[in-house]
């Protein structure tokens, strides 16, 4: 019985060096410049070769059909499950014969190179390795997997209450914000407990922030305006920090008390209304109308003192 486990081991080897020998006959060497694609795994099937950045897919009629890929000699590529570089994103330096075994099959939509940084440009690597690629800009808050802007990303242009739903929830460790842009970050669900971010951090690491991300949502210059959702109620945010920093309670109706938020406000943003903050439940006490938002509650003499909320 040893001599059809021979012959059988034997034929596979030779398989094996009869593919090996066609991609070396296919890409020689080095692959090709560009990213070639291919609509079955182990390279074969209706393939297509990317030499520019492709922010939709479908004309080459592999969009959501992609098996197995190949970037050029020296070359990364980020791919993207949703056209215009959004939805879950990553980036391939390197040849992968079946992207099922990386989760990637049959979901990619857009394709764009990835350049190596300038000088001074990027931030360093991470010790023991080489440079890190950076990708071009994308409009919104961007997440990574990795630190230093490495790994799967995520792409944001509007509020995401529930990372669950893209298959992000506590993964992010390094984001990017574009400029002039401002967004909440959040440990939990439905934007609790969340903090600013205003300006790009390599490694959340550093912020206590690191694989506990799981909402977010953009903020408009000046903090006193809305979100930008269209129809969106008026509503007011509290913040246990000041500065609208910290643990967070979003309120939309009339409170009488706070339960678990009661006595910890440190800081108010108010997206349209007008409000009354009272220092006692049921609206009792020392009451002060507010319709902007105040950094710190010690201005009103409400720090760490307000007990229930109402519209006015």
């Amino acid at each position: 019985m040893r001599a059809p486990r021979i012959v059988s081991g034997a034929a596979a080897l030779f398989a094996l060096v009869l593919f090996s020998a066609g991609l070396d006959a296919q890409f020689g060497r080095t692959a090709p410049p560009g990213l070639t694609v291919w609509a079955d795994a182990n390279y074969r099937g209706a393939n297509h070769t990317f030499q520019e950045d492709t922010p939709d897919i479908s004309a080459t009629g592999l969009g959501r059909q992609i098996s197995s890929l190949r970037p050029g000699t020296g070359e990364s590529w980020e791919v993207c499950s949703e056209p215009n570089y959004g939805g879950r994103c990553r980036v391939f330096s390197g040849a992968a014969s079946n992207l099922r075994d990386v989760s990637w099959n049959d979901v990619i939509m857009s394709v764009r190179r990835v350049r190596e940084p300038a000088r001074g440009e990027a931030p360093p690597p991470p010790p023991g390795r080489g440079p890190v690629p950076t990708l071009p800009p994308a409009r919104g808050l961007e997440l990574y997997a990795g630190t230093q802007y490495a790994g799967q990303r995520l792409v944001l242009t509007e509020a995401l209450p529930d990372f669950r739903k893209r298959e992000f929830s506590d993964r992010a460790m390094s984001l990017r914000v574009p400029p002039k842009e401002t967004w909440e970050v959040c440990v939990n669900v439905n934007y609790d407990e969340c903090h600013l971010v205003s300006e790009d951090i390599p490694d959340l690491a550093a912020h206590g922030l690191a694989r506990v991300i799981s909402s977010a949502r953009p903020r408009q210059a000046g903090l006193e305006r809305r979100f930008g959702l269209p129809g969106a109620r008026a509503r007011l945010v509290l913040y246990d920090g000041a500065n609208f920093t910290g643990r967070s309670l979003t309120i939309d109706s009339d409170q009488a008390t706070l339960r678990f938020f009661n006595n910890d406000a440190g800081s108010v943003l108010v997206q349209g209304g007008r409000w009354q903050l009272c220092d006692r439940p049921n609206y009792g006490g020392n009451c002060v109308e507010i319709t902007d938002s105040i950094r710190d509650l010690r201005r009103i003499g409400l720090r760490d003192r307000v007990s229930s909320v109402r519209r006015r």
